[in-house]
């Protein structure tokens, strides 16, 4: 009887540990300053929270900070311990995503965290937006990419062919017309360039289709200290 007595003990002990075990945050320091990563790691484990450390790039859906999880009931139980301290620290705006399946750290109650310094997880599209001038192109003059998802290009002799853009993935725009069916991609490539002024980012759309309205047109742009040039 003594020996049930003990080994129900020893269970129910466990079973305790078990259930208050100490959430593992996975915090991402990729291109996160050094600094900020000690703060929210040091932040988080006065918490009771237990850090590890790792370098991954974050997923292309990902462009903000965000908390990763596997489970919903996990965002529920920590949110409310997490949120407060990366506000604090200045991550205010800060998304949630689930991941449901496949290989990852994120079960029970781990999660992850992406935070982006300034200026760093900003959305792709911000960068594409703007005026474009066309490369040896005959037909086109001009391609401009607006900030309401609505593109225009400008023919050389004359007239205008508009309709909608939008970043699947990165490297690729989408630009269509549901009106008349136009459906074309172009590539996105991003260089750094040096002139007497300093360095500056020329932004290539290199076209991906054999339509005739886009087929040898190349359009790029340059920006300077986030000014386009």
């Amino acid at each position: 009887m003594r020996h049930k007595l003990i080994l129900l003990a020893g269970l129910s002990a466990l079973f305790f540990i078990a259930g208050c075990a100490v959430p593992i945050v996975y915090l991402n320091d990729y291109e996160l300053e050094e600094s900020n990563f000690e703060k929210v790691k040091n932040a988080l484990e006065e918490k009771g929270f237990k850090v590890n450390r790792v370098s991954l790039k974050p997923p292309s859906n990902i462009h903000e900070s965000t908390i990763i999880t596997g489970s919903k009931a996990t965002v529920e139980q920590n949110y409310n311990q997490i949120m407060p301290i990366l506000a604090s620290l200045g991550y205010s705006n800060t998304d949630i995503t689930f991941v449901e399946s496949g290989n990852h750290w994120y079960r029970g109650d781990n999660i992850g965290v992406y935070l982006f310094d300034d200026g760093v997880g900003e959305k792709p599209e911000r960068e594409i937006i703007g005026e474009y001038s066309s490369d040896n192109c005959e037909s086109m003059k001009s391609l401009i990419l607006k900030a309401d998802g609505n593109f225009n290009v400008a023919y050389t002799f004359g007239g205008e062919l508009s309709g909608e853009w939008q970043i699947i993935s990165m490297p690729y725009v989408n630009l269509w017309n549901k009106r008349t069916g136009l459906n074309f991609y172009y590539q996105i490539e991003i260089e750094e360039q040096s002139d007497f002024s300093g360095k500056v980012d020329v932004i290539t759309l290199v076209p991906l289709d054999d339509q005739s309205q886009i087929r040898d047109c190349i359009f790029y742009k340059g920006i300077r200290k986030g000014k386009a040039i």
